[in-house]
């Protein structure tokens, strides 16, 4: 039977936002002649469709338990390395916690819970992760009145942040665009440390355990 000149991705939510596959994906399509259908999504949402035999094709944040799973039960290949994802840490022109310019995001994450400076949680569940990592290596200060969670995720968050006056955090590509868009009173103060690079890994459904796989194509 012939191969099928569709190739279906799953990607996670903050990939699908940034530029990255509007500047690949045409070359792609135009070299190989394959149809790229892109869906996005939390990370169990496009590990579900690979299971479920409706994706060729994952791409999502390396150490995220989901890449592990798919592999040891035999539905997923061997993960390679892609390429990375850059957080930053957003705040106010005037800087209140004196952020900007740092190289430590933990050090920054303190001094935003030191100096009781508002912080609005970003609910993007690779977001929420990086907080955490912040939050813990920071020494887990208590969460009090200028820590905000509206459970709001992407740009909603970042756009009550800088309606409120509050630092967050989200990935600098999506925010570099909603800024040149939107022009809002929020900077990228904080994202020149390794600890907010994420690396996005590829895995190929297993076509031997996952019927009507476009191995070919992915």
């Amino acid at each position: 039977m012939a191969q099928s000149r569709v190739v279906r991705l799953a990607v996670v939510i903050d990939l699908k936002e940034s530029d990255l596959l509007a500047d690949i994906l045409p070359d792609f399509e135009k070299q190989t002649g394959y149809q790229v259908d892109v869906k996005s999504g939390t990370g169990t949402y496009i590990f579900d469709l690979a299971r479920n035999g409706n994706a060729d094709l994952v791409i999502s944040h390396y150490g995220h338990s989901e890449v592990e799973s798919l592999v040891t039960e035999g539905l997923g290949l061997w993960p390679h390395t892609v390429f990375a994802n850059q957080s930053a840490l957003l705040g106010p022109g005037s800087d209140p916690a004196h952020i900007r310019e740092l190289s430590d995001a933990i050090e920054g994450f303190r001094r935003i819970a030191e100096t009781k400076s508002p912080f609005l949680v970003n609910n993007l569940p690779v977001i929420k992760y990086l907080e955490r990592v912040l939050w813990e290596g920071a020494g887990r200060p208590e969460k009090g009145d200028w820590y905000i969670d509206l459970d709001l995720q992407g740009q909603k968050a970042t756009e009550k942040a800088a309606e409120i006056g509050a630092y967050t955090l989200w990935g600098l590509n999506p925010f570099l665009r909603f800024q040149e868009q939107h022009n809002p009173d929020l900077q990228a103060l904080l994202f020149n440390d390794a600890l907010l690079q994420q690396m996005m890994v590829s895995i190929v459904v297993n076509p031997k355990n996952v019927p009507g796989v476009n191995f070919e194509g992915a």
